[in-house]
């Protein structure tokens, strides 16, 4: 995700603000973080997925992205 944002993002000049799209690659890295620190506390009782669609800070971080995509373009 890095390597497209660094190189064709910027190649493609399809997006007018490419370095919003930088925001993605963080949240996702900080989902997981969530993912696996609940999971090592033995709170995650759900698939990942199911919990994602539950879980309301998953929902914020899904948001962020959107509006950074947006924001770039």
């Amino acid at each position: 995700m890095l390597l497209f944002v660094a190189l064709e993002a910027r190649l493609t000049q399809a997006y007018h603000n490419p370095a919003w799209l930088y925001v993605a690659p963080v949240g996702v890295f900080m989902w997981l973080q969530r993912i696996w620190f609940l999971s090592h506390r033995m709170e995650l009782h759900d698939d990942p997925i199911v919990f994602a669609l539950k879980d309301s800070f998953s929902y914020l971080i899904g948001a962020g992205i959107a509006l950074a995509f947006l924001l770039a373009l």
